[in-house]
């Protein structure tokens, strides 16, 4: 944990060296995240000019969230956000994007999804042995299935698709058994051919 987190602080610390990490860290200093004198109305209306990507989807998710609440049990359909925002592009947030689309249901079937994936492989981390490769492999797929819904906040992660596919790829191999060993091919005879021997006799 102390690694990680020093880690973290090595990274942020040489992202805020530059001179586009300065200018980042700078922005969200102007977002309701870190200056209290920012509220979200103030945050859409500064988005119109001010270029700062967090207030830009403070303001997409405000307009999203008020059209959901026109269909909010079944949503507009898979793929419709694009369509009702307010600069044709996606929201920039999985779960505004499952809860506009889908709708209340949508939204709880989505988050029941993630959530069995993470139990399934903890299902498997605890079921192996512990110093089981199979038990490590594991382990690393739940770190990223830990982070993803993290990165969801603020990405369209789900529109990922090569990302999705080699993840499940990983995790139908992650519940294969590894522990079963091969059987070897047992050296028999070849089957006789019925016939006659060239002595004249039934073979």
């Amino acid at each position: 944990m102390i690694a990680g987190l020093a880690f973290f602080a090595l990274v942020i610390g040489l992202f805020g060296s530059t001179e586009f990490g300065q200018e980042r860290l700078g922005s969200i200093g102007q977002t309701p995240l870190l200056n209290p004198d920012i509220d979200v109305t103030r945050a859409i209306l500064l988005s119109k000019g001010d270029n700062n990507s967090f207030n830009w989807r403070i303001s997409q998710w405000y307009h999203l969230l008020g059209e959901f609440q026109l269909f909010p049990w079944f949503g507009y359909g898979l793929g419709v956000s694009i369509k009702i925002s307010t600069n044709d592009l996606l929201p920039h947030n999985d779960y505004v994007r499952a809860l506009v689309e889908g709708g209340v249901v949508g939204f709880v079937s989505f988050i029941s999804f993630l959530l069995m994936q993470i139990g399934r492989l903890l299902q498997l981390w605890r079921n192996k042995a512990h110093h089981a490769p199979q038990r490590d492999f594991c382990l690393a797929l739940l770190a990223i299935f830990m982070a993803l819904p993290v990165a969801m906040i603020t990405e369209n992660i789900w529109t990922h698709t090569m990302l999705f596919f080699y993840l499940y790829m990983f995790m139908a191999i992650a519940g294969w058994d590894w522990e079963t060993e091969e059987q070897p091919i047992s050296k028999t005879r070849p089957p006789r051919i019925l016939g006659r021997n060239p002595n004249g006799t039934s073979a």
